[in-house]
C-alpha cells in the first residue's frame, strides 16, 4: 500500500510524501483480508490529507494482481502542546451519510494573521462518477475561542478552494479556488474525542451561494484539542 500525504491545503494535487507498507493477513488466513501500517512523525504544527492507494511494493508501481479505487481521503494533525491554539483530526456522520473526514490545525504567531491548514473530505457521486469532495484552507482570517473552562470552543474563518476527483484514479473533475468557510470546534476536555467533542462547517463557494453545511455533530472518531492559553 502507499501512503500518500499531502499538505492539508494541497490535498490530491501536488507532490506527497509517500510511505509503503506491505500488507499482512491479520484476520482469517487465506481470506484476502489484511492490514497495513506505517509511521509518520512531525515536529512542526502541521495538517495532513492521507490517500491510500494500492502499489505494486516498497516502490510503488501498478499492482498487477489486485484493483480498488483509492481510499477516501482522511486527515491527520501534528501540534506543540503550547500557547494558545486548535488542533485535530478525525470524522464525523457526514449529511451524505458517509464519513466526513477532516484534519485542522490553527493558531496565531506573533505579529500575524491565524496560520495552519484545514481539510475536509467526503465521498459521493458527481456526474455518475463516485468521487471524492474535498475543502481545503488557502488561508485563515479570522481564529477567536470562547469558554474559561470545559467545553471550549474555537471558531476558525477563511478561504479555501473546492476539489472533486475521481475515486477510482484521482483525476479531478470540478474545482473552485475562491470559496469561504466558517468551522467551529469544542474541546469537552476529556482525553478521547469520540462522542464528546464536536464539528462543525459552513461553506459557500466563490458566488456567496451555500455549499456544503455539516452542522453541530459530535466526533464518531478521532480527537480535536482547544487551547485558550
Amino acid at each position: 500500500m502507499a501512503f500518500n500525504l499531502f499538505p492539508a491545503g494541497s490535498c490530491g494535487s501536488g507532490t506527497p510524501t509517500v510511505r509503503y507498507a506491505p500488507v499482512l493477513d491479520t484476520g482469517t488466513s487465506g481470506d484476502g483480508i489484511g492490514t497495513a501500517i506505517t509511521t509518520f512523525t512531525s515536529s512542526s504544527s502541521v495538517s495532513y490529507c492521507i490517500i491510500t492507494k494500492l502499489a505494486a511494493g516498497s516502490s510503488g508501481g501498478v499492482n498487477q494482481w489486485y484493483a480498488a479505487d483509492n481510499a477516501e481521503p482522511a486527515g491527520i494533525a501534528f501540534y506543540p502542546a503550547s500557547g494558545q491554539y486548535t488542533a485535530g483530526g478525525g470524522w464525523v456522520l457526514d449529511p451524505s451519510g458517509r464519513k466526513g473526514n477532516f484534519g485542522f490545525n490553527a493558531r496565531y504567531y506573533s505579529g500575524s494573521p491565524p496560520l495552519g491548514q484545514l481539510v475536509y473530505a467526503y465521498r459521493g457521486y458527481y456526474n455518475g462518477s463516485l468521487a471524492d469532495f474535498i475543502i481545503k484552507s488557502s488561508s485563515f482570517t479570522s481564529l477567536s475561542f470562547s469558554g474559561t473552562q470545559y467545553p471550549l470552543t474555537a471558531t476558525l474563518q477563511g478561504v479555501c478552494s473546492l476539489q472533486i476527483n475521481r475515486a477510482s484514479d484521482g483525476l479531478q473533475l470540478w474545482s473552485d479556488t475562491n470559496a469561504t468557510f466558517t468551522a467551529v470546534f469544542s474541546d469537552s476536555g476529556l482525553s478521547f474525542g469520540v462522542g464528546s467533542d464536536t464539528f462543525q462547517l459552513s461553506v459557500w463557494d466563490e458566488n456567496g451561494a451555500s455549499y456544503k453545511m455539516v452542522p453541530l455533530l459530535l466526533l464518531s472518531g478521532g480527537n480535536l484539542v482547544v487551547r485558550t492559553r
